[in-house]
């Protein structure tokens, strides 16, 4: 994995207006955590090395760089964009099997 310095926004507009429109609506996303006071852990890299180079400034991969150019240019959503969360079925339980009380 390539790193550039190149900035992945021209302009604090252009970040507003990807993470209005990818990160905001994705269940990975980052958020404050008002009862503990903390942000939660970054489930996503190309939210993660964003946030990174708009703060502190620190390169981010070439990968991340072509996600933010597809927005900006074309308007393409992420790649990574996920609107729903993964369902898992419970399982079956035998009705002829017991169960124990105790």
């Amino acid at each position: 994995m390539k790193l550039t310095d190149k900035d992945a926004f021209s302009n604090g507009t252009e970040y507003m207006m990807f993470l209005d429109r990818n990160c905001e609506k994705c269940v990975k996303m980052s958020h404050y955590n008002e009862k503990t006071e903390q942000y939660t852990q970054y489930r996503c890299a190309i939210q993660r090395e964003i946030d990174c180079q708009m703060a502190l400034d620190q390169p981010i991969s070439e990968r991340t760089l072509k996600v933010c150019n597809d927005f900006i240019m074309c308007g393409t959503l992420c790649p990574n964009l996920q609107t729903k969360r993964k369902h898992y079925g419970t399982a079956k339980r035998d009705k002829k099997q017991l169960t124990l009380n105790f």
